[in-house]
């Protein structure tokens, strides 16, 4: 449980910090000689569970974008973080002939390929591509004295603050991410992450306050840093009209539910228990029972705020609201699917679900007894 929650925010936070954010957790592991490199490939696979084959359709197609964003579009991406470079920095970025532009963007372009795969030897066989041909790009920009596993620590403690992100800011972006349109929740999750960031830094038990630094030293922030990703998934595949998303906003978006999906808690039921891939949970009930269940994510109650779905034609259960909890009472003999979504403007149970529980119901066995 703990481990998909990481991984699906780890894969979050490096779309935001699309520059630097991959070099860490892409090479950090590799100078740890106690971590294998396929057990790092594992690991990032267990965020697939979350993802729905529809939203991975999104993220390829946003890969496939990615890869033919025309110059104008990459140089309103990498300008603004090429410009306040120290000249020193910029040299040392272009010294293989290529302009330090065209070294970001393909950090960026060879960052997409890592997260983006889903087939083990293929992501192990990148990871090590990356690893070996960006760790001059890394010293160029953060130096030899803040190394690849002090950022990958840096990541892990500013996943550790997410949460505590978005339960500080209960009323907006934690309603956002459970309420809010999809539109709301892409815009969201990067100032979310942002923060979370900040909170890092500015906890004196990690002595984080020298990546901050570091970023300053070379004419960047954090802000620059999400800023310009948001520019960076709008241009992919930009839509038509301003209300719809682009492809890389929805590959975001793909990302996005899969770390509220990981963050999601259901509790109560009758004999309620989870499956072995975690996203999906399964209760046995009898004919007549009334069982409760009820809904968390990121560790706060979201029974009452967001939709549940059984099936309307035939219900094998009956599902109500009930003074924060859901009530459900088994109907007839059969197995029902009950969902909890976002329901959010444009949201659906199909394509916006938090969380699935299969419910058998059987029939009720008499207790028994007589006698004479």
């Amino acid at each position: 449980m703990y481990k998909n929650r990481k991984l699906a925010w780890l894969v979050v936070l490096a779309m935001v910090f699309s520059i630097v954010a991959p070099l860490g957790v892409g090479t950090a592991a590799a100078e740890d000689t106690q971590y294998d490199m396929s057990d790092l490939v594992a690991e990032l696979q267990e965020v697939y569970p979350y993802v729905d084959e529809i939203d991975k359709d999104d993220i390829r197609a946003a890969r496939t974008k990615l890869q033919n964003l025309s110059d104008s579009e990459w140089t309103s991406v990498l300008d603004p973080l090429v410009t306040p470079l120290p000249d020193e920095v910029k040299n040392k970025l272009g010294d293989d002939g290529k302009s330090a532009q065209e070294t970001l963007k393909q950090v960026a372009l060879d960052a997409a390929n890592i997260y983006y795969e889903d087939d083990a030897a293929v992501l192990e066989g990148r990871l090590n591509e990356f690893k070996n041909k960006h760790l001059s790009t890394f010293e160029a920009l953060i130096g030899k004295d803040f190394t690849m596993n002090d950022l990958a620590e840096f990541l892990i403690a500013a996943r550790s603050k997410l949460r505590s992100a978005a339960a500080s800011e209960y009323e907006t972006i934690y309603d956002l991410i459970v309420e809010g349109s999809n539109k709301a929740m892409v815009e969201t999750m990067p100032e979310l992450v942002k923060k979370a960031v900040q909170m890092a830094i500015d906890d004196n038990e990690n002595n984080f306050s020298d990546f901050s630094g570091k970023l300053t030293d070379i004419g960047w922030s954090t802000g620059l840093l999400v800023e310009q990703h948001n520019v960076l998934v709008k241009a992919i595949g930009a839509p038509e009209s301003e209300d719809e998303l682009s492809l890389g906003q929805k590959a975001e978006l793909a990302l996005a539910k899969a770390w509220v999906r990981s963050e999601a808690v259901v509790e109560g039921g009758k004999k309620l228990t989870r499956a072995a891939t975690n996203t999906l949970y399964e209760d046995t009930i009898n004919v007549g029972d009334e069982v409760t269940y009820t809904l968390s994510i990121i560790g706060r109650k979201a029974t009452g705020l967001v939709g549940f779905q059984p099936n309307p034609d035939s219900p094998i259960i009956r599902a109500e609201s009930d003074k924060g909890t859901l009530k459900v009472t088994g109907l007839k003999e059969g197995t029902e699917q009950l969902i909890f979504y976002r329901d959010g403007e444009d949201c659906n149970a199909e394509n916006d679900w938090i969380a699935k529980v299969n419910i058998t119901v059987q029939k009720k066995t008499s207790s028994g007894g007589g006698g004479g």
